[in-house]
Protein backbone atom coordinates (compact mmCIF):
# COMPACT_ATOMS: atom_id res chain seq x y z
CA UNK A 1 0.00 0.00 0.00
CA UNK A 2 1.44 3.40 -0.87
CA UNK A 3 1.71 6.26 1.58
CA UNK A 4 -1.51 7.94 2.59
CA UNK A 5 -2.34 11.13 0.71
CA UNK A 6 -3.07 13.08 3.88
CA UNK A 7 0.22 13.71 5.71
CA UNK A 8 -1.55 13.92 9.07
CA UNK A 9 -3.04 10.47 8.54
CA UNK A 10 0.31 9.03 7.46
CA UNK A 11 2.11 10.43 10.50
CA UNK A 12 -0.72 9.20 12.75
CA UNK A 13 -0.34 5.69 11.30
CA UNK A 14 3.41 5.75 12.00
CA UNK A 15 2.88 6.90 15.59
CA UNK A 16 0.30 4.16 16.20
CA UNK A 17 2.65 1.57 14.67
CA UNK A 18 5.44 2.76 16.98
CA UNK A 19 3.25 1.97 19.99
CA UNK A 20 1.50 5.19 20.97
CA UNK A 21 -2.19 4.99 21.80
CA UNK A 22 -4.73 6.85 19.69
CA UNK A 23 -5.14 9.79 22.06
CA UNK A 24 -1.40 10.35 22.55
CA UNK A 25 -0.70 10.04 18.83
CA UNK A 26 -3.36 12.57 17.89
CA UNK A 27 -2.30 14.89 20.70
CA UNK A 28 1.26 14.78 19.45
CA UNK A 29 0.13 15.72 15.94
CA UNK A 30 -2.44 18.37 16.94
CA UNK A 31 -1.75 19.63 20.46
CA UNK A 32 -4.34 22.40 20.16
CA UNK A 33 -7.49 20.22 19.85
CA UNK A 34 -9.97 20.00 22.71
CA UNK A 35 -10.78 16.26 22.49
CA UNK A 36 -7.85 14.28 21.04
CA UNK A 37 -9.25 10.95 22.27
CA UNK A 38 -12.37 11.14 20.15
CA UNK A 39 -10.59 12.52 17.11
CA UNK A 40 -7.88 9.86 17.40
CA UNK A 41 -10.53 7.17 17.65
CA UNK A 42 -12.34 8.45 14.56
CA UNK A 43 -9.12 8.63 12.58
CA UNK A 44 -8.05 5.14 13.65
CA UNK A 45 -11.41 3.71 12.57
CA UNK A 46 -10.78 4.71 8.94
CA UNK A 47 -10.07 1.66 6.81
CA UNK A 48 -7.13 3.21 4.95
CA UNK A 49 -5.45 4.26 8.21
CA UNK A 50 -5.96 0.84 9.81
CA UNK A 51 -4.51 -0.98 6.82
CA UNK A 52 -1.55 1.41 6.70
CA UNK A 53 -0.87 0.81 10.42
CA UNK A 54 -0.93 -2.96 9.82
CA UNK A 55 1.45 -2.62 6.88
CA UNK A 56 3.88 -0.46 8.85
CA UNK A 57 3.82 -2.87 11.81
CA UNK A 58 4.49 -5.82 9.51
CA UNK A 59 7.46 -4.01 7.98
CA UNK A 60 8.86 -3.01 11.37
CA UNK A 61 8.55 -6.57 12.73
CA UNK A 62 10.30 -8.07 9.70
CA UNK A 63 13.17 -5.59 10.13
CA UNK A 64 13.46 -6.55 13.79
CA UNK A 65 13.61 -10.24 12.91
CA UNK A 66 16.33 -9.58 10.37
CA UNK A 67 18.28 -7.63 12.98
CA UNK A 68 18.01 -10.54 15.43
CA UNK A 69 19.32 -12.96 12.79
CA UNK A 70 22.21 -10.63 12.02
CA UNK A 71 23.06 -10.34 15.72
CA UNK A 72 22.94 -14.12 16.11
CA UNK A 73 25.30 -14.57 13.14
CA UNK A 74 27.69 -11.94 14.49
CA UNK A 75 27.77 -13.63 17.91
CA UNK A 76 28.44 -16.99 16.26
CA UNK A 77 31.34 -15.44 14.34
CA UNK A 78 32.72 -13.97 17.57
CA UNK A 79 32.52 -17.36 19.26
CA UNK A 80 34.35 -18.96 16.36
CA UNK A 81 36.99 -16.23 16.43
CA UNK A 82 36.29 -14.98 12.90
CA UNK A 83 35.59 -11.38 13.91
CA UNK A 84 36.97 -9.50 16.93
CA UNK A 85 34.90 -8.94 20.03
CA UNK A 86 36.47 -5.55 20.73
CA UNK A 87 38.11 -3.02 18.42
CA UNK A 88 40.00 -0.10 19.93
CA UNK A 89 41.28 2.85 17.90
CA UNK A 90 44.22 4.58 19.48
CA UNK A 91 45.19 8.23 19.18
CA UNK A 92 48.17 7.44 17.00
CA UNK A 93 45.87 5.88 14.39
CA UNK A 94 46.58 2.22 15.09
CA UNK A 95 43.77 -0.21 15.60
CA UNK A 96 43.84 -2.97 18.18
CA UNK A 97 41.51 -5.92 17.68
CA UNK A 98 40.83 -8.25 20.59
CA UNK A 99 39.69 -11.79 19.93
CA UNK A 100 38.33 -12.99 23.28
CA UNK A 101 38.21 -16.63 24.02
CA UNK A 102 34.45 -16.87 23.61
CA UNK A 103 34.82 -20.06 21.64
CA UNK A 104 36.94 -21.63 24.34
CA UNK A 105 34.48 -20.49 27.00
CA UNK A 106 31.61 -21.96 24.99
CA UNK A 107 33.38 -25.30 24.50
CA UNK A 108 34.30 -25.47 28.20
CA UNK A 109 30.72 -24.72 29.17
CA UNK A 110 29.40 -27.43 26.87
CA UNK A 111 32.04 -29.83 28.23
CA UNK A 112 30.98 -29.13 31.82
CA UNK A 113 27.34 -29.65 30.90
CA UNK A 114 28.22 -32.99 29.30
CA UNK A 115 30.12 -34.03 32.47
CA UNK A 116 27.16 -33.20 34.69
CA UNK A 117 24.89 -35.23 32.43
CA UNK A 118 27.28 -38.19 32.59
CA UNK A 119 27.51 -38.03 36.40
CA UNK A 120 23.77 -38.38 36.80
Amino acid sequence: MPRLKNRLHERFAWLIAEGLDRKAAYLKLCPHVSDPGTLGYKLYRRLDVKSRVAEIQCEVHSRALMAIDEKRDRLRQMIEGVIPTKVTKRRDGTVEAVFDMLGRWWRMRRWRVNLTVLRQ
